[in-house]
Parts: C-alpha cells; sequence; structure tokens
C-alpha cells in the first residue's frame, strides 16, 4: 500500500511553510523539585514518537514529538474551546501548492504535563480544519505536534527499543553514560538539529550532504533533487504521492540509494524519498539542508541529543540491521478525510501482485488477513510489507458484490 508509508513524513514540512510569526516560547519546560532525569514512555506509531500529555490539568491529548519544527501545533480546534482560550490573532500559510491559503491561529498560555515535566504558558498554532487527519495514517487519535524546545533544554536520551524518553539536568549528568556511543556534530540552524552524511549515488560516487534530523519524519530519508543535483532519483523508482502538505498532495518517487554513511555506521540499499527541489520553496526551514533522516533510519539507534553541545550520540540497537521494506503489494489507497471512512483502492501497479490477482481501482478493502477492525492505512500498510512470498487474503467490495483475493508479496523496489 503506496499512499500511507511516506505520507506522515510531510509533519516537519506543515510549520516550515509558517513564516516568522512571532509565537516564541517565553516560559520554560520545568522538571518535578529535586529531580536530575525524568522518564517518559512514548509509543512509537509508524517510526513517529508520540507522547501522552494533559493540556490546563483538564484535556489529554497525544502529540508527535518533532525535532525538526520550533512550533507547536494543534490540530483538533476542539480543544481550544474546550479549555476556553481565545485566540490571539489570525494567520495564514501557504499550502504545498504555494497557491492555497489555509488559516490557522495562535493562542498563547497553555500549560501542559507530561509525567512530571512541565510546560508553562506555552504558544500554539492552531489550525482551523485538521486537514493532516492523523487519525487515519496512524490509527490513532493526535492532537497535534511539540517541537524542539524539550531538546533545547535538557540532555535527552530516545530509547527506541524501550519507548521511552529520559530527560537529563546537563547540570548533574554524567558523561560516563556516553562512552559506548559515538558522537557526531550537530549543525544548529533556527532551532533545527542537522547532520552530515556521505551518500554513493549511482554513479558510484560518494557526495556529502547535509540533513535535517527530524523525528517528525518516518520516512528513512528524503533528498531534494533537481537536473543538477549530484543525488538523483534511481532509475529503478515508484512515481507518484509521497505525501499531503498544507492544501494538497506532493509528488515525488520512492526508490533505494547504494549506501549512506553516519559517522562511521553504514547503511545499504535504503528506500529513500525524492522530491523536486521546488520544495525548497516550500521549506525554506532548511536552509541549505539538502534532506532529511527521519523515523526509519533513527530508530535503529539507541540515541542521546546534546543540544547545547552541538552533539548526536548513537549506538545501534537491535532495529540496527533490519531491511529497509517497502510495500510488496502494489496496492495504492485513497486519503481518507476521516477514520472510519471506506478504505478504497486509487491504483493497482501494474504487474504487481495485487494486479495480478484481479483487485481493480475502486474496490473497496473491508478485510485483511483476518483484520477488519479499526482499519487504519499503517495498519494495512505494516501487512503488505510483512515479506516476500507471505500470503495475503483480501476480502472487497465492488459494485455491491464482495470476493476474496489472494496474492503473495513480492518486492517492487
Amino acid at each position: 500500500m503506496i499512499f500511507n508509508k511516506y505520507i506522515i513524513y510531510f509533519v516537519v514540512f506543515i510549520l516550515c511553510l509558517i513564516p516568522s510569526i512571532g509565537i516564541a516560547q517565553a516560559f520554560g519546560l520545568e522538571l518535578p523539585p529535586g529531580k536530575k532525569k525524568l522518564r517518559i514512555p512514548f509509543t512509537l506509531e509508524n517510526n513517529l514518537i508520540v507522547l501522552d500529555l494533559m493540556l490546563n490539568d483538564s484535556v489529554p491529548g497525544r502529540f508527535i514529538l518533532d525535532t525538526g519544527s520550533k512550533y507547536n501545533l494543534l490540530t483538533d480546534k476542539n480543544i481550544v474551546d474546550v479549555l476556553g482560550l481565545e485566540y490571539e490573532r489570525e494567520v495564514t500559510i501557504l499550502g504545498a501548492d504555494r497557491r492555497m491559503e489555509i488559516t490557522a491561529h495562535i493562542v498563547r498560555n497553555v500549560n501542559f504535563f507530561i509525567r512530571g515535566l512541565k510546560g508553562i504558558r506555552k504558544s500554539f498554532i492552531v489550525l482551523e480544519e485538521d486537514i493532516l487527519n492523523f487519525n487515519d495514517f496512524l490509527g490513532v487519535k493526535i492532537q497535534g505536534i511539540l517541537g524542539t524546545e524539550i531538546f533545547q533544554r535538557y540532555i535527552v536520551k530516545i530509547n527506541y527499543i524501550g519507548e521511552e524518553l529520559i530527560l537529563y539536568d546537563r547540570k548533574y549528568f554524567k558523561n560516563r553514560k556516553l562512552r559506548s556511543y559515538q558522537p557526531i556534530d550537530l549543525k544548529l540552524s533556527n532551532q533545527k538539529m542537522a547532520i552530515e552524511g556521505l551518500v554513493l549515488n549511482e554513479e558510484g560516487t560518494l557526495i556529502e550532504k547535509n540533513f535535517l534530523l527530524d523525528s517528525g519524519a518516518s520516512t528513512a530519508l528524503l533528498f531534494l533533487v533537481d537536473e543538477n543535483s549530484e543525488i538523483q532519483t534511481p532509475e529503478k523508482s515508484i512515481v507518484g504521492e509521497l505525501g499531503r502538505g498544507l492544501g494538497g498532495n506532493l509528488q515525488g518517487a520512492v526508490g533505494r540509494i547504494p549506501f549512506i554513511q553516519i559517522g562511521s555506521f553504514q547503511f545499504r540499499e535504503v528506500l529513500s524519498s525524492f522530491q523536486s527541489d521546488t520544495a525548497s520553496l516550500i521549506l525554506p526551514g532548511l536552509d541549505q539542508r539538502e534532506g532529511i533522516i527521519g523515523g526509519e533510519l533513527l530508530r535503529r539507534f539507541s540515541v542521546y541529543l546534546d543540544f547545547f553541545n552541538k552533539k548526536l550520540y548513537l549506538k545501534k540497537n537491535s532495529y540496527y540491521k533490519e531491511p529497509f521494506e517497502y510495500d510488496m503489494s502494489g496496492l495504492v489507497l485513497k486519503p481518507r478525510k476521516k477514520f472510519g471512512e471506506p478504505l478504497v483502492i486509487d491504483r493497482v501497479l501494474p504487474s504487481s501482485p495485487a494486479q495480478l490477482a484481479g483487485i481493480k481501482k475502486g474496490d473497496q478493502i473491508l478485510k485483511i488477513n483476518g483484520r477488519w477492525r479499526n482499519l487504519s492505512s499503517s495498519v494495512i500498510y505494516k501487512i503488505l510489507r510483512s515479506g516476500e512470498n507471505n500470503l495475503i487474503r483480501i476480502k472487497i467490495k465492488r459494485n455491491g458484490e464482495t470476493t476474496i483475493k489472494y496474492f503473495k508479496l513480492r518486492k517492487i523496489i
């Protein structure tokens, strides 16, 4: 299922579309009195870190933690009404096509609490309409995004295996914790973090690239390309919708790069997204960065982030050797406006397992491998990349009639 995997990586793009709007976070984040560190559990949803928090002591919410954004975002406008907050002012955000205008608002003086961590009098951007619809893509209710401030205030450990953040007061942090980790220099710009990596292109040339470090992106790598780029879209790739930005779907391609090295860590045949360099117009926050490293790659490490000292520390975890897999069915789903709406097939790739099984555009998915409750795009994607030769049993509805189709998964790229 092609659409879902890369739809989420545009989380970082959302807030880069917003010009300087003067919502600096004047008040800090506070650990509980006497605490030198704080453990915060999270859930990993499609490679994204999702935190449970409480807004103004009354409204629970689930937020994506995004190192690629300096702003906080509320996608659920109803929370503002429940909390009785007032909009300070309205702002206009350009859509992904640079033409559509999207209305958003600024609210201030919002407090939030995460397992003892207090965010005092914070500002949020509020979307007039929840056009991102994380609920469908992740299968869980998401109310917004938290930006980089947590990483600016503390030394932060991200334990992807144990699904836990540990926040350390830097005054009491013991450097011996980092003895088994490899240090990598961070480049800081506009409250965002970037690192260098060596990439092998299809011509066999090693090229140094700058990458935005982005926990709010589910993809492994994204490259911005044009006709003069040293990294080009691979000859063997799938062209289509990479994801949804504000106001529209963004086009690009998915393929594999032969090799990337970060510090001394090396990966081969990495599944990557390739976006036209016009995205640099859409993404002014990237500055001179030429791509993104996202959660599909980051989750393969135990991570320490030291924003203050401009250091990233990495150590392999048990996910490190997992292959980078893509959809193996050839199905492309229509994006849904609301979770619970029918899952409809928008396109079937020629000569793919799904096409050879007789599945067609417009078919509605009712059940897949026995799953029918809470079928999100993310759940279907996991099934359809579960491994070559795995048997898929899919119940579909076409012209009012139901039928069952069978096919085996096969690598497409």
